[in-house]
């Protein structure tokens, strides 16, 4: 450990791996790589009283950007593990007080454990300093965040690792950011729903388990972006998916046009596609620096393109596209590109090598040219319809027909569909089958297609309707873990503590084959005292087991569900379709039937915005299905026979 003025290092990452200078970062060569981890982080967490109370502050070298964070977490320190996961970074500051050369703090032999190949930097506690950091940021931030300041001004811990991350790169980094040139951003947990490392692991959202080099994933799905720009911030929402439901239906609502507009559609992805990465370009131009000739060329390039993309975006009808449109009527872009041109001549541009672009044939025939090819467009749109839908969001988890995102695009056969209803009612429900029968899959599609509503993408199924989830907690899929000594039964128990002393009555909970690490007897017994506790929730939460035993619960509890994987045997013995069938027995039908009419009202009363005819007859529906189900408790009357 070598002593250096402003830091100790603490901790060297596996390999030769050399933090570059954020002047040197961009070349010519390199302006659109988006691949390679680059995120600087500063940990602070609060001393005595304040015990648990974390402060992060983050800088991409590629990106002007300063993102802030706080918030309370627990003994274990999941969010801050799931935080840093998600920003992947490249080298980690916290305070030396905290490090080995401290009294080495639990949170930092968490973030050591977790992340071995990131170099971590110890930098002197008395550069964590609130005030200075709060000065920084009034020096920094571009006026158009300057509303951050009302924001942070009480996030002491955010600000004092902004301070230690901003003294960090002029001192070590040799870097200093020009005045009123960084955005400034802050980032509650409350603001985004949390999966930690091991769900997005369990669901594959970024990262395939088998080869981690495979676009076999969620984020491999739904990546069509044309930017590195674009591609970095689709990666962070689906680790990150929204809460606020605002939010997503503006998002939602941009998809909706693009997918009804096939000239805006073509035209904006065809502008989008010749920026460069504009976040890296402009890390570089704000730093008090000179500046290379191709960097310069490279910004006039991108403000060139602001005039077509202007163009393409201003007959847009949804809020955010028009935003979008309206923040690109700044006349400072002309005003900046007449002072370029003043030095840089008309002719100079920048030059991609060989591209060849790819000819939309099917669109470039203007509409009611030719009757046949419109045909063919409303076949198209009617088409994309059946492929995705639009999610609604209420308080229930209904999913008509869905199907597993990553299975659909990788099999060579269309998956098969299943659909789920999941609601305050029938909020448990317990899954049995045999093995090979799909459970594991239903489990992944249903939490998949929840990540997917909630970051404002379409959903593979014929209708769907989410609630918003806090939190989505999977325990998938256990083995022994070596690096931590861990048998496969310790792992289970871990996870599985994780889960409850974190779920909440917003929570999406997904739990497959718990207590197989152990006896039959005891993982009976693991389950069903896991079961009893999760049922004190209103969290949605789907268990698949192998134990029959706990399909009595359903007896026990009304908003207990059993449902059951059928397998169905063909001659070829080739496939096996995955079904859902439901079993119970008929004194539990008949509680249930009272139980979900009596919820259906209670939901009706709270959400329905029918008129009184409407809403008569949907109540005169309900009284039907309520009717139906006693009679389906109830079972066929026998009849009387004569010998």
């Amino acid at each position: 450990m070598r002593v250096t003025g402003l830091v100790v290092k603490a901790c060297e990452p596996e390999g030769d791996q050399i933090l570059p200078l954020v002047s040197n970062l961009t070349t010519s060569s390199s302006v659109s790589s988006a691949t390679v981890a680059s995120v600087i982080v500063a940990v602070v967490e609060g001393r005595g009283l304040a015990r648990g109370e974390i402060g992060i502050a983050s800088i991409d070298l590629r990106c002007p950007e300063l993102i802030l964070s706080q918030f309370p977490d627990t003994g274990t320190y999941a969010k801050v593990v799931t935080k840093l996961h998600i920003l992947t970074p490249l080298e980690i500051l916290m305070p030396d007080t905290a490090s080995d050369k401290g009294k080495g703090t639990k949170l930092f032999g968490l973030i050591t454990e977790n992340f071995r190949n990131v170099a971590f930097t110890a930098v002197q506690r008395k550069y964590f300093n609130e005030r200075k950091g709060l000065e920084y940021i009034q020096q920094l931030c571009a006026p158009e965040f300057s509303t951050v300041l009302m924001e942070v001004q009480a996030k002491y811990y955010c600000l004092a690792a902004a301070a230690a991350l901003l003294k960090y790169f002029e001192f070590i980094q040799n870097s200093v950011y020009a005045p009123k040139s960084l955005k400034v951003s802050f980032r509650g947990s409350e603001q985004t729903a949390m999966i930690d490392s091991t769900s997005a692991k369990n669901l594959e959202l970024v990262l395939n388990n088998r080869d981690p080099r495979s676009d076999h994933t969620l984020l491999g799905v739904l990546n069509y972006t044309k930017t590195p720009g674009g591609s970095r911030r689709l990666r962070s929402n689906v680790l990150e998916p929204l809460l606020d439901t605002d939010t997503i239906n503006t998002r939602l609502d941009s998809v909706q046009e693009l997918l009804q507009d096939e000239e805006l559609f073509f035209g904006l992805k065809g502008a989008i596609a010749r920026f460069l990465d504009i976040d890296q370009l402009l890390s570089v131009l704000v730093q008090l620096a000179e500046a290379k000739i191709m960097h310069v060329i490279n910004l006039k390039h991108t403000l060139e393109l602001v005039a077509p993309l202007k163009a393409v975006l201003k007959n847009c009808q949804t809020p955010l596209l028009k935003a979008y449109c309206s923040s690109l009527e700044d006349n400072r872009f002309d005003i900046i590109l007449e002072q370029i041109k003043t030095v840089i001549n008309d002719d100079t541009s920048y030059t991609k090598g060989s591209l060849n672009m790819r000819t939309q044939k099917c669109y470039a025939v203007r509409p009611n040219i030719n009757e046949f090819l419109d045909i063919a467009r409303r076949a198209y749109t009617e088409i994309v319809d059946d492929i995705a839908v639009r999610p609604e969001f209420t308080d229930t988890l209904a999913i008509k027909q869905g199907r597993h995102p990553i299975l659909e695009r990788i099999s060579g056969q269309q998956p098969i569909s299943n659909s789920s209803y999941i609601s305050e009612g029938s909020n448990f429900i317990l899954i049995t089958g045999p093995n090979m029968s799909g459970k594991s899959t239903y489990l992944k599609q249903v939490a998949l297609c929840q990540v997917m509503a909630q970051i404002g993408s379409f959903v593979p199924a014929e209708y769907a309707s989410f609630r918003i989830a806090d939190q989505i907690f999977t325990r998938i899929g256990v083995d022994d873990d070596f690096e931590t000594n861990s048998s496969t039964f310790m792992v289970e128990m871990k996870e599985i503590s994780y889960i409850i002393h974190n779920a909440s009555d917003r929570s999406l909970i997904i739990i497959d084959e718990l207590g197989r690490g152990t006896s039959a007897e005891e993982g009976i017994g693991i389950c069903h005292a896991v079961c009893e506790f999760l049922l004190n929730f209103r969290a949605f939460t789907l268990f698949a087991t192998h134990f029959l035993e706990l399909c009595q619960l359903e007896a026990l509890y009304p908003n207990v569900e059993n449902h059951h994987m059928g397998v169905t045997l063909t001659r070829s013995a080739s496939s096996n379709a995955e079904k859902e069938k439901q079993q119970s027995d008929p004194e539990a039908l008949k509680h249930r039937a009272v139980y979900h009419l009596a919820t259906r009202l209670l939901q009706a009363a709270r959400n329905s915005r029918l008129d009184p005819d409407s809403l008569r007859i949907y109540l005169k529906g309900l009284k039907k299905r309520y009717q139906a189900e006693l009679r389906a408790a109830e079972g066929p009357v026998p009849t009387n026979t004569e010998d």
